[in-house]
């Protein structure tokens, strides 16, 4: 590239994202659906806004993820810097289920909302609010641990 030149913005809103996400996700029969429409926001403060794109299995509710893929990438690969909440091989108390939860930024930090299982939960239905806070720094992911929190309000989810 010529000294002095930058590439060309991308643009990850044109995504597929349900063709690319998901590839850790081992859903039967491969097939991935978005749990809502991605968000953009610049976390590595590079000028780009990543993409954070929620995804479940369309058969299975255990198997929700949340990944970040980084805004200066190309649109026909993007590349993923982070998954926020993840199902996959972690124990049924930190789970985070996404329906009817939400995702928002506050300051430096990503916050995602959803519901979860209590310890002495044995049954099939999440008993508790779950709440994962991520705080980035130098565009690096510092992902805290799934904390139980109270009820969800309407005012919660932007």
């Amino acid at each position: 590239m010529a000294g002095g030149c930058t590439p060309f913005p991308t643009d990850l809103r044109k995504v597929d994202w349900v063709a690319v996400t998901g590839r850790d996700l081992n859903c039967p029969g491969r097939v991935v659906k978005a749990t809502f429409s991605p968000q953009f926001h610049d976390v590595n403060a590079d000028g780009r806004n990543e993409a954070f794109v929620a995804m479940r299995c369309d058969l299975s509710g255990a198997a929700y993820q949340i990944e970040v893929f980084d805004g200066a990438s190309d649109p026909d690969n993007p590349v993923r810097i982070a998954v926020l909440a993840r199902n996959a091989h972690v124990p049924r108390t930190e789970m985070i289920f996404l329906d009817g939860g939400c995702l928002a930024f506050v300051g430096g930090t990503t916050v995602v909302r959803g519901t979860g299982y209590s310890a002495d939960n044995t049954g099939t239905v999440a008993d508790r609010q779950i709440v994962v806070t991520t705080t980035w720094r130098n565009g690096k992911p510092e992902i805290g641990t799934p904390q139980p929190t109270r009820m969800l309000r309407a005012t919660d989810c932007p």
